[in-house]
């Protein structure tokens, strides 16, 4: 398998330079990247539309990992990922999102990427107002504890 940094260095990249085609070369072709707002994309074309949607909604983007720790099957790394909003309203405006990345591997290739980093943030960096953010904490909350293992986690509040 191909060293972990090197794994993290090439995802980053194809980020940064829009390569589509890069990206997909590190994932299995099933393989799932679990973006912290988009969502879960499954296979190789919804990961290439999810890269084409963080570059239809920002630019100049820049992505470091750090701190890697890794086996054959499970890798995980900190990051700090920037870029400047297109989005409306907030142009030209520029984020930073630092969190924490989860590889899973199968035979080499990422199986599952997903990642937990703080969604509020990068809400407050492009001055979304306060309704709003949470708004979209609420939604995200509700999607994570509606997941099968958070409602086995949480079922024994269930006879309280």
């Amino acid at each position: 398998m191909i060293a972990f940094e090197t794994i993290t260095g090439k995802f980053a990249a194809s980020i940064e330079a829009n390569d589509p085609v890069g990206l997909a070369s590190l994932f299995a072709p099933e393989g799932i990247y679990d973006d912290g707002f988009f969502g879960p994309h499954v296979g190789l074309t919804e990961i290439a539309t999810l890269m084409r949607r963080f570059h239809e909604s920002g630019s100049d983007f820049r992505w470091e990992f750090f701190d890697h720790l890794s086996n054959e099957d499970l890798g995980y790394a900190r990051y700090r990922w920037s870029y400047r909003s297109k989005v409306p309203g907030t142009e030209g405006r520029p984020a930073v999102i630092e969190g924490v990345g989860f590889f899973r591997f199968q035979d080499g290739l990422i199986s599952r990427f997903s990642e937990t980093l703080d969604r509020g943030m990068v809400l407050a960096h492009h001055d979304f107002p306060a309704e709003q953010i949470k708004n979209v904490l609420q939604m995200l909350a509700e999607n994570q504890n509606s997941s099968p293992e958070c409602l086995e986690h949480l079922a024994r509040f269930q006879s309280e």
